[in-house]
């Protein structure tokens, strides 16, 4: 199995916590937090990771080489204009070898389940599927709506007013057909979240959910700070 981690970004809300380090890379319990993301795919059969860089990417690429110390295969693509999430993802296109890939956001963590994820992506005959959590603080999230099919059918921006007790955020976890890759546009920035996912709706594009609600991110100092905590309760 390959995935593509997305580790380019700048990490601006960090301030000068970055200033020397790309926000994937930093230490949470003395090791990178990426680290974590990497050790987690090996043991559940991902065998091919393509890092996709842009801030600072020397750190990541000195650090984890070509893989072998992992006993698996770690390629690179640097981008020297940030072009998003989605922009990354497509800038990433030639170097998928499979009919999908997973992709994960390299500043964020869950339990993720990549067998199961891509089971039922190919049982659903899915475009892309998107793993979502429980999570009861949609004000900093934003939600993700799905029908009893597990249809993804709505995105719903930060809010403090959502009535749905079911509060789904999206995981940062996904499998997408590489042939839906090549639709994003690769001439402009790009989210993912933002731009791409929620223009594609019509198409099957399914949630997957996580049962470990367990999640952290490390986007602000406060979140950061929170990482070690995190791990040192598993």
């Amino acid at each position: 199995m390959q995935a593509i981690i997305l580790a380019g970004g700048i990490g601006s809300r960090l301030g000068s916590i970055v200033k020397n380090t790309p926000k994937p890379f930093l230490k949470v319990n003395k090791n990178p937090f990426v680290l974590k993301i990497v050790e987690r795919l090996k043991n559940q059969g991902v065998d091919n990771i393509i890092f996709c860089l842009g801030y600072k990417p020397e750190k990541i690429i000195d650090f984890f080489g070509d893989g072998s110390m992992w006993g698996i295969k770690i390629s690179y693509l640097i981008e020297d204009n940030l072009r998003g999430t989605a922009g990354a993802v497509r800038s990433a296109y030639k170097k998928i070898s499979g009919l999908d890939v997973v992709i994960l956001n390299g500043d964020s963590f869950c339990y993720f389940d990549i067998p199961n994820l891509i089971k039922q992506h190919k049982l659903n005959k899915a475009d892309v599927t998107i793993s979502v959590l429980k999570n009861n603080n949609p004000e900093r999230y934003g939600l993700i709506s799905f029908n009893q099919n597990m249809k993804i059918i709505k995105f719903i921006e930060k809010t403090k007013n959502y009535k749905n007790k079911n509060h789904f955020i999206n995981a940062g976890v996904y499998v997408m057909k590489k042939t839906i890759i090549k639709r994003i546009n690769n001439n402009k920035p790009v989210s993912l979240e933002k731009d791409f996912f929620p223009k594609i709706l019509y198409m099957n594009v399914q949630a997957f959910i996580i049962e470990n609600r367990k999640f952290i991110d490390i986007g602000t100092p406060k979140s950061l700070k929170k990482a070690d905590f995190f791990f040192n309760k598993e």
